[in-house]
């Protein structure tokens, strides 16, 4: 009788427990599962820490990050340069041809990532294809049809330019915050500003401020078109950061193209021509045939003198590595200067997983 009654308390209590069961616990059913699936949705913040993530672009907009970013699309080298600076090289999924044709050099890493076309005209399709959370291009290039195009795949495109002095730190932190990588876009900027800092200190003291004129990149067949650089241009900027004055700054526009005399009139105690090459010149054979294409013009050598005329790499001018183009240029115009901007080069090289190209110039003649 006693088993018995074992056996019904037994038969109970387990009716009881799978009735629980059954009004507590959910219906895995295929439909409920795709029904919950937030992964592609905007509601799959709600299951991410910290997340949405919205920031202000450098061209005004607000972009929002729902989840966070593991596939990104750069669309040219200084982004390219900015995503890595993050550690975030691995995330990498599609670039732009000249990242890996232009300056696979300095990208090894990305060789074998896929190409999305033209910086300024990338495919669409192929974008998509790539499944991004995220695409970053230039303010200006490519245009706004772009964004359109993306939209129509859920895909955000962040624009930030990475060339402005004015405008670097507050971009890598925008990145970094959306890459959620404070710490490394914090630790950059804190390396930028201790040399930022270091050569405004000394450019406040000095009373000598040498006039320079800005070259252009493009070579020059009619004397009468010389590039220079004016107020508004990355040069511009670097040149009075660096304690010089530019000849061309009051120019009616950033790119402005000058005839031979107006420079000789002007009477620059330095030139300065800008050459885009592949990272530097491997011996100063070609920067000297440069720099003897410049005296070789009527009046520049007994005016401006040979001694006056450099020749420099762009390479460090522009983008994160710009401080590296400050220091340079600050040694240059004031030579009692003590950084050394081959050491600044070299840590910036170190923060970027490269070695410092041994025997490469960047400035002719040295500094």
């Amino acid at each position: 009788m006693k088993k018995g009654w074992k056996i019904l308390s037994i038969s109970i209590i387990l009716f009881i427990f799978i009735v629980v069961l059954l009004i507590f616990l959910p219906t895995y059913t295929d439909e409920a599962v795709e029904a919950t699936d937030l992964s592609e949705s905007r509601e799959a913040a709600s299951i991410h820490h910290h997340y949405p993530r919205t920031v202000e672009d450098s061209a005004g907009r607000n972009i929002t990050i729902y989840t966070p970013v593991k596939r990104i699309v750069v669309l040219n080298t200084d982004t390219a340069e900015a995503v890595r600076i993050l550690g975030c090289s691995e995330k990498i999924v599609g670039v732009a041809d000249g990242i890996i044709t232009r300056k696979g050099y300095y990208f090894p890493e990305l060789n074998a990532t896929p190409s999305v076309g033209k910086w300024n005209e990338p495919d669409i399709e192929t974008i998509a294809s790539l499944d991004p959370d995220l695409v970053v291009a230039y303010v200006r290039w490519p245009g706004a049809e772009l964004d359109l195009d993306l939209e129509a795949f859920d895909v955000p495109v962040l624009r930030l330019d990475f060339t402005d002095q004015e405008n670097l730190k507050e971009e890598i932190r925008k990145l970094g915050y959306l890459l959620e990588e404070e710490k490394r876009a914090e630790e950059y900027i804190e390396w930028y500003t201790g040399y930022e800092e270091a050569v405004r200190e000394f450019v406040e003291k000095e009373k000598r401020r040498p006039r320079v004129f800005l070259e252009g990149s493009k070579g020059v067949e009619d004397l009468s078109e010389i590039g220079t650089y004016a107020n508004g241009s990355a040069s511009d900027t670097l040149c009075t950061l660096a304690g010089g004055i530019n000849i061309a700054h009051n120019l009616t526009t950033p790119f402005p193209h000058v005839e031979a005399e107006w420079v000789l009139d002007e009477e620059p105690d330095l030139v300065i021509k800008q050459r885009y090459v592949r990272w530097g010149w491997n011996n100063s054979s070609k920067p000297s045939e440069i720099r003897d294409e410049i005296m070789n013009r009527p009046g520049w050598r007994s005016i401006i003198g040979e001694e006056n005329v450099y020749v420099t790499s762009c390479e460090t001018l522009y983008g994160l590595d710009s401080i590296v183009g400050l220091v340079q240029w600050t040694k240059l115009f004031h030579p009692e200067f003590k950084i050394d901007p081959e050491a600044v080069y070299r840590e910036y090289l170190e923060m970027q997983g490269l070695q410092y190209p041994e025997g490469m110039i960047f400035i002719y003649p040295e500094i």
